[in-house]
């Protein structure tokens, strides 16, 4: 059965000199909430190191209803990266974790390889996943929990439509070092048809986004559209 959700994003993000690459810094904040009771705040920042260096990094914290006979599952996420441009060729390192310690987390390595140019930019991105699942007790099992692994592979790109209009997209593909769809019994259904907000949300099969950011004056507007294919119930949402 496909689960809908109502997502509603709200993001700004606020320049503090005309442009990061003029050795500015850019801070922004991304409020979400659904019909499922859930919402996730986040706050995010980047800073420009010299003309081709800038670090960046975010936090964030998401709240969500599970189940009437579990407690509310609370999670946090924060992540550091570094992207550095050689001429037309860059890389970008970004290290993660998302996760509560009571249902499933995760540390994660990404890292991508990209060309860009005066009009946007396309790269080739990679994820290494390090995940840890708590399965809940049921009936006469006891908390169960498992480790596991995860790849991912996709591919990225940004147009600068004008000089204050972006436009941008992206698809990732995941590996699983375990069989998710064969774990499934209704100790995970009842934790995976949930909020687009819960942690569970990562495990994914496949996911595409895209959005378009829009200058106005020192802040800036964005819109995200995105779908994917969970890795466990094989829905599409």
């Amino acid at each position: 059965m496909l689960m809908f959700r109502l997502l509603l994003t709200l993001a700004m993000a606020m320049f503090a000199a005309t442009a990061i690459a003029d050795g500015g810094y850019l801070l922004g904040g991304d409020l979400q909430v659904d019909d499922a009771d859930g919402i996730g705040v986040t706050g995010f920042g980047q800073l420009s190191v010299g003309e081709d260096t800038s670090i960046s990094g975010a936090l964030g914290r998401s709240t969500v209803d599970v189940a009437s006979d579990l407690p509310d599952s609370d999670s946090v996420y924060a992540d550091l990266g570094i992207d550095h441009r050689f001429g037309l060729f860059g890389m970008r390192f970004t290290a993660a974790y998302w996760g509560d310690s009571d249902l499933l987390d995760s540390t994660d390595l990404r890292g991508s390889v990209y060309l860009r140019g005066e009009h946007g930019s396309i790269g080739f991105d990679y994820e290494d996943r390090d995940l840890e699942f708590q399965l809940p007790p049921l009936d006469f099992l006891n908390r169960t929990s498992f480790p596991f692994t995860a790849a991912g592979r996709g591919l990225s790109a940004r147009l600068n439509v004008s000089d204050t209009v972006t436009v941008y997209a992206s698809g990732m593909e995941y590996d699983y070092s375990v069989p998710l769809q064969v774990q499934e019994s209704d100790r995970i259904r009842r934790l995976i048809l949930i909020s687009r907000l819960s942690v569970l949300s990562s495990l994914v099969d496949w996911r595409v986004s895209g959005g378009i950011d829009i200058e106005v004056g020192e802040k800036v507007l964005g819109l995200d559209l995105s779908r994917w294919e969970g890795a466990v119930t094989g829905s599409s949402k």
